[in-house]
């Protein structure tokens, strides 16, 4: 069963809100979230550790939660794992999602896609499969955002890397979780969650 929390990143640019929502994590992620990085992604990576925090303390209220560990391509895990998770940010939402297996989820804000030029990132990453379904749709920006989206929650719940993204081919692949979220602004997001095998 996949289960996902999000939250609002804005609050903790503020130095004063950041080190307030620093302060409900252990002293291991807090360490984490400070990490020296532009307020924004500061702010993002606080909001995701904060969900996760969330859930660990209702999934395994008697235990501490403690510190992440890193695999070589720099997926977070829980030792032992009490349960899988993944963090996600984009604009102004950071998600967590959490399951009883591997999983990778991906957030996407549609309106980010519209200013790139997604043609040439499907060219060269999405399969033959993926540019087939881009160019028959009638919205190819938010085509694009989707199968993206899809791509790196694959990838992601693998474990392997940026490395497997361009042989990641999702058009036969049935998504454990898609759904549509929007901010406080009305900005519009895509969340896809894999489930691996």
């Amino acid at each position: 069963m996949i289960r996902y929390l999000t939250e609002e990143t804005g609050r903790y640019l503020s130095e004063e809100e950041f080190l307030r929502g620093a302060e409900l994590l252990p002293p291991a992620l807090r360490e984490y979230a400070a990490a020296p990085r532009p307020a924004a992604d500061r702010a993002r990576r606080l909001a995701g550790l904060l969900l996760l925090f969330r859930f660990y303390t209702k999934l395994c209220p008697a235990t501490p939660m403690p510190p992440l560990l890193f695999s070589v391509q720099g997926k977070p895990s829980l030792p032992g794992d009490p349960f899988y998770f993944n963090i996600s940010h984009a604009g102004r939402l950071a998600v967590c999602a959490v399951a009883d297996r591997p999983l990778g989820a991906d957030l996407v804000l549609y309106r980010e896609t519209e200013k790139i030029r997604y043609e040439a990132l499907a060219a060269r990453f999405f399969s033959p499969e993926e540019r087939a379904a881009l160019g028959i749709s009638p919205d190819p920006a938010r085509c694009f955002a989707e199968i993206f989206a899809r791509k790196e929650a694959v990838v992601k719940a693998s474990g392997e890397g940026l490395s497997a993204f361009r042989r990641t081919n999702t058009a036969a692949l049935s998504m454990t979780l898609e759904t549509t979220l929007c901010d406080s602004v009305g900005d519009d997001y895509f969340l896809a969650v894999y489930c691996g095998d």
